[in-house]
């Protein structure tokens, strides 16, 4: 089919404005809506929490840094591990928090970082996802309605959200790269704490092992999630906030952590 030429001689300036404004404006792909449904808020959150662990084992030396490769994610340079089990048991483990997060159960997912022995929670690094919009199963892919304006559909570009993303993963390696320098053969996990009053996922003994909540301290009536940092200190990374996405990021470290620190001073210095 031969190209028509944009400028038609036999029709006037007039009439090549008219049909240039009424020709629908097709947004670029920096422009376009990506994260304006629930399926696509899960999609982008789990892209995203799969770099974050990658990027921790990799700051907090949970690993040798030989075990990691240089690559790229929302135009930032970040590190991977390239160890195929450590990789399908990260994948698998995010797959099961979206599969919770579809459900509208979660308020956190937290990556914990254990002591070698005792298996003590020596660093959290928390996404507090409770403000993620709960939707029918048969809306999931239905785009949220503008708040300002019911007739139009609420969304976010794929600049913003890169742009937030990447301001993330540079606090993440800049918070962790000043925190003190874990003990050896340090292990982690990945939990989650569901809302208030939500059932706890069904056929959890293939991924997930419930655990109640404990109190901090045997004087204490406040309860605190599976692996809490009790007593810790907690460090803010990045609020994101981009459409219908919002969530929240912090560090914990716990007082055992300074402890255990202070301890392995010690010894060294007999």
């Amino acid at each position: 089919m031969p190209h028509k030429p944009e400028h038609d001689p036999q029709r006037s300036d007039a009439d090549q404005e008219d049909a240039a404004a009424e020709r629908p404006h097709y947004p670029s792909r920096s422009e376009r809506p990506i994260v304006s449904t629930l399926s696509s808020i899960i999609a982008t959150f789990s892209d995203f929490l799969t770099v974050a662990i990658h990027t921790v084992l990799y700051e907090r030396e949970i690993y040798s840094p030989d075990l990691f490769i240089s690559t790229r994610a929302y135009n930032h340079p970040v590190r991977q591990a390239r160890h195929p089990t450590l990789c399908k048991w990260i994948q698998d483990a995010v797959e099961a928090c979206a599969e919770q997060l579809s459900e509208g159960k979660v308020s956190r997912i937290s990556m914990v970082i254990l002591s070698p022995i005792e298996n003590l929670p020596l660093e959290r690094y928390v996404w507090d996802v409770s403000s993620f919009p709960t939707v029918p199963p048969a809306e999931h892919h239905t785009p949220f309605q503008s708040p300002d304006d019911p007739t139009s559909l609420s969304g976010t570009t794929l600049a913003d959200i890169e742009e937030q993303l990447r301001a993330s993963l540079g606090k993440i390696s800049i918070v962790s790269a000043k925190l003190a320098k874990l003990p050896k053969d340090c292990t982690f996990t990945i939990t989650i704490e569901l809302k208030q009053d939500a059932a706890a996922p069904s056929g959890h003994t293939k991924r997930w092992v419930p655990t109640p909540a404990r109190p901090v301290s045997k004087v204490s009536h406040h309860k605190s999630p599976p692996y809490s940092t009790a007593n810790s200190k907690s460090t803010p990374i990045r609020t994101v906030e981009a459409g219908a996405l919002f969530m929240e990021m912090w560090i914990e470290e716990s007082k055992y952590k300074d402890d255990l620190l202070n301890t392995s001073r010690a010894k060294s210095n007999f």
